[in-house]
């Protein structure tokens, strides 16, 4: 009976942290990166894109906004300008740009982009 318990339990925490699935409408927007949640192999790579800005707008354009300076002069480097996205439901998979893949997970309400291409994991916001 106590083993039975402790596996409920197990179930019900485990169902409790899966990843939610995002539609395509929910993807649309601007994403801030609030967090590095996992550096992968290239810590230093990682940090490049602390603050960056992923736009995924509705019409399917793309621009990823790079932070730069700090303090009251926080600039945004422009990159990727004129570029398309599109989005994979069934894998929650962002393709955007020329080939730039992007995972996209939802854990207790915090979304996360994870940079196929590098293993990087970034926490992103809405922030409008």
């Amino acid at each position: 009976m106590k083993n039975l318990f402790v596996l409920l339990a197990f179930v019900f925490i485990t169902a409790a942290a899966q990843s939610q699935s995002m539609s395509e409408k929910e993807i649309s927007g601007t994403w801030q990166v609030t967090a590095i949640a996992d550096a992968g192999s290239n810590p230093d790579k990682a940090a490049g894109l602390d603050g960056a800005l992923f736009d995924l707008y509705p019409d399917h354009r793309f621009q990823l906004r790079l932070k730069r300076g700090s303090g009251t002069s926080v600039n945004y480097e422009e990159t990727f300008q004129n570029a398309t996205w599109s989005y994979n439901a069934n894998t929650q998979t962002i393709t955007a740009g020329k080939g730039m893949k992007i995972k996209v997970s939802k854990i207790d309400n915090k979304v996360f982009f994870e940079l196929l291409d590098t293993g990087v994991t970034y926490e992103v916001y809405q922030p409008v």
